[in-house]
């Protein structure tokens, strides 16, 4: 397994045309599927063969199945025909979001068992001294939540981009944001019949 081919061939996909141009960008870059991969971060399986017309249908299923374990790309949004969300291509904000005051609020935090002395609790201090936030953890996380957003009935779409989300699980409201400064994910739930989530 060439990695090194991998990673180039991946980046065909996973680039901003408009800094790293390639020839076949001529021809594609006004259909729909070319636009939606983007603008919305949604690769459409169609567009993956003109993405790689020279490599055989081996090669390119091969180039996706990587990036699916990866994290690159991720099944969801089945509204959208089978397209694979790029959670590298999202936007860097939401323009908008919620008032969350009153949310259950929440905070994801990785840290090393090595980096606690006993009897030392989880103060925002000791978070934003002794936690870092894994490359990528945020983007999988986003993507995993809005897989499971279509499970739901619930059918507002997902708003989705690289440092903040907000996505809903039935009837639950759910904001995710990264918080640079504790090196941590915030995330904030909100019932949509105004009881709230309560954690236990």
């Amino acid at each position: 397994l060439d990695c090194g081919w991998l990673l180039q061939e991946i980046t065909v996909v996973v680039r901003r045309p408009d800094l790293h141009p390639l020839p076949l960008d001529e021809h594609l870059s006004e259909t729909p599927n070319f636009t939606e991969l983007y603008q919305h971060a949604l690769l459409h399986p169609a567009l993956v063969p003109k993405l790689y017309p020279d490599l055989p249908e081996a090669e390119q299923l091969r180039i996706l199945n990587v990036m699916l374990l990866a994290g690159f790309a991720v099944p969801v949004l089945a509204a959208h025909h089978g397209a694979f969300l790029i959670p590298a291509l999202l936007p860097t904000n939401l323009e908008a979001l919620p008032d969350t005051s009153g949310w259950c609020r929440v905070i994801l935090a990785v840290h090393s068992t090595d980096c606690l002395p006993r009897g030392e609790s989880f103060t925002m201090a000791v978070l934003s001294q002794r936690c870092r936030q894994p490359i990528g953890l945020f983007a999988r996380l986003v993507a995993k939540l809005a897989q499971l957003s279509q499970l739901s009935q619930d059918t507002t779409e997902p708003r989705l981009s690289q440092h903040t989300a907000v996505i809903h699980l039935g009837n639950i409201a759910v904001v995710l944001a990264k918080n640079r400064e504790l090196g941590c994910i915030e995330l904030r739930f909100q019932s949509n019949d105004g009881r709230g989530l309560v954690g236990q």
